[in-house]
């Protein structure tokens, strides 16, 4: 079991992937390449972020994720992964703008 969860080097060649999510008090991000988990990203929400709705709280998820990565991110094609349908449904259809 520990084997799975090591953590890989990144590959530059190849596209991230990165995995978000948000609870009534916390945030937290998953970066991976290939089904492999490359680092972990987790922190509390402030009194005022627990009061944002919720589709803020996931795009808060996403943005912290992005931000804490950029050294890794950065310049390299990105594909953020959410389980909350109304954000996903929002960004599919301002990117196809």
């Amino acid at each position: 079991m520990a084997q799975e969860t090591m953590l890989t080097y990144p590959q530059f060649d190849k596209p991230f992937i990165v995995y978000t999510d948000a609870s009534e008090k916390q945030i937290g991000g998953v970066v991976t390449q290939e089904g492999k988990p490359l680092g972990f990203f987790s922190r509390k929400l402030t009194d005022t972020q627990r009061r944002y709705p919720v589709t803020e709280q996931e795009l808060l998820a996403i943005t912290e994720t992005l931000k804490y990565f950029k050294h890794m991110l950065y310049g390299h094609k990105i594909i953020v992964k959410t389980d909350h349908k109304t954000l996903t449904h929002q960004l599919s259809t301002h990117a196809s703008d």
